[in-house]
């Protein structure tokens, strides 16, 4: 009996051990995959550097032009924008104006109308009483 129970114990602490040791190694294989991932970043970012060093140099004049041509694009959109935007705030004004002009009374809210009155006026007067809810 005390046999097994050492036997046990001692299969318990190989278990033990076995799974410390693949720990060690998932976290040794984790630590030198985020090693190998920072050596490439930081070799990228000096390789970078010393790129955008050797332009500034060399006063790679490609890139200026690019930021002033960029530059001009943007005002240009800003302009056409801004010229869009007026010629629909005008048209949006004649759009209101001609709305007042035919636009009928609106009748007062939780009224009916009698069944003599025709179908289209009917429609008509829902359309302008629902106006304010569906305008």
């Amino acid at each position: 009996l005390a046999e097994k129970a050492e036997e046990e114990e001692r299969e318990e602490l190989e278990r033990l051990e076995r799974e410390r040791q693949e720990r060690l190694e998932a976290d040794k294989a984790a630590r030198e995959q985020r090693d190998r991932e920072l050596r490439e970043r930081l070799t990228r970012e000096r390789e970078d550097r010393s790129r955008s060093r050797e332009d500034a140099e060399r006063g790679d004049k490609s890139e200026e032009s690019e930021d002033e041509e960029e530059t001009a694009r943007q005002r240009q959109d800003v302009e056409q924008k801004e010229r869009e935007s007026g010629e629909r705030e005008e048209l949006d004004k004649e759009a209101r104006a001609a709305d007042d002009d035919d636009q009928e009374p609106r009748p007062p809210p939780g009224t009916t109308l009698p069944s003599w009155v025709s179908l289209g006026a009917k429609l008509r007067w829902w359309s302008a009483s629902n106006k304010k809810y569906f305008p």
